[in-house]
């Protein structure tokens, strides 16, 4: 079977109906699972559907009728001050765009989020966001829908990516901290020993182009242990006069423990987080931060998925590769 629509083009029922050899009714019956046809065809409309990566358009289902198109946003914890901010972005950009946005938290998938993500994916016509799966499970859950990953790699081989650059961030924050005379500065990752974040593999690599010894203190698969981080990192490294942290949501609770030990902040010890949300101003001292244009994020992630979705841009690809970095934001803490 060769029936492979050009790369810039979402395939058609037509493409469906001509591949499989039905007509167009019969590939909407199979489609939605109605009856007037036979087992056998149904099944070959659907694998042919599938080897396609055709999704049925909502407003051809009848689920949408005259309304604006819809964009999908997964988000990992809306707890998180990171995601509203993120979220604020998104809404602006599809907004202004005649789009509508669905925001969702992929924390409670539930445990299966294949099938979260396909209740998200019938619901819009593009999503944008944090999966739980990999690049080899996106035909399968997603179809044709055009998809972004938020903090992907080029070399995951995933559709749309927003990949965030954490060396240009890390080495301005180093070089800052040993200005200032820090010489033992210790990162404090979220995630644990045997999966280090993406960030954590950022800071070993910083540390060495400045010729340090990366300490790294994991604070487990949950996180939310800082108190605990922070006084294994002190028995490990007691001379230790700063931390670098995972994101600000981790750095706010460092910062407590740090002065809970007794290391008084900046002047004992700097602290300085990840992502410059801006509630960092209402901490004491306030959070110095590398800093991320969140909502340059949330509007470079709704072009390209509006770009895929009408056909713009291809639905992957270095077209649909952009790269986003962090600059060095000095409030009070380092």
């Amino acid at each position: 079977m060769n029936a492979e629509p050009e790369r810039h083009k979402r395939a058609t029922v037509i493409d469906v109906a001509r591949a499989a050899g039905v007509s167009r009714q019969t590939v909407t019956r199979a489609m939605n699972d109605m009856d007037g046809i036979s087992a056998a065809t149904r099944q070959r409309v659907l694998d042919v559907a599938k080897e396609l990566r055709y999704r049925p358009s909502r407003f051809g289902r009848g689920l949408v009728v005259g309304h604006r198109p819809a964009l999908g946003l997964v988000t990992e914890g809306l707890t998180n001050p990171y995601f509203p901010e993120l979220a604020d972005g998104v809404v602006e950009a599809a907004t202004a765009a005649g789009w509508n946005v669905l925001v969702t938290d992929g924390s409670h998938d539930g445990g299966d989020p294949r099938r979260f993500l396909r209740e998200v994916a019938d619901q819009v016509d593009a999503v944008i966001g944090y999966f739980r799966i990999g690049p080899d499970a996106f035909d399968d859950v997603f179809g044709d829908l055009p998809v972004v990953v938020l903090e992907g790699t080029a070399e995951d081989g995933h559709r749309g990516v927003v990949e965030i650059d954490f060396a240009p961030g890390l080495d301005a924050g180093i070089e800052h901290l040993l200005e200032t005379g820090r010489r033992r500065i210790v990162m404090i990752d979220s995630r644990s020993a045997a999966a280090p974040s993406r960030r954590t593999a950022a800071f070993r690599a910083a540390m060495e182009r400045h010729g340090l010894d990366p300490l790294v203190v994991f604070e487990g698969d949950s996180g939310g242990d800082a108190a605990g981080a922070v006084a294994r990192a002190l028995r490990e490294a007691p001379d230790v006069d700063a931390f670098m942290t995972f994101n600000d949501l981790h750095a706010f609770a460092v910062l407590k423990a740090v002065q809970h030990a007794g290391l008084e902040v900046p002047d004992r010890c700097a602290v300085l987080g990840i992502d410059g949300l801006a509630m960092g101003v209402v901490s004491s001292p306030e959070l110095s931060s590398l800093d991320l244009d969140i909502a340059a994020v949330g509007r470079i992630a709704v072009e390209l998925a509006i770009g895929m979705q009408t056909g713009a841009l291809p639905s992957s690809g270095p077209e649909v590769h952009r790269v986003v970095r962090h600059t060095l934001l000095l409030r009070e803490s380092a």
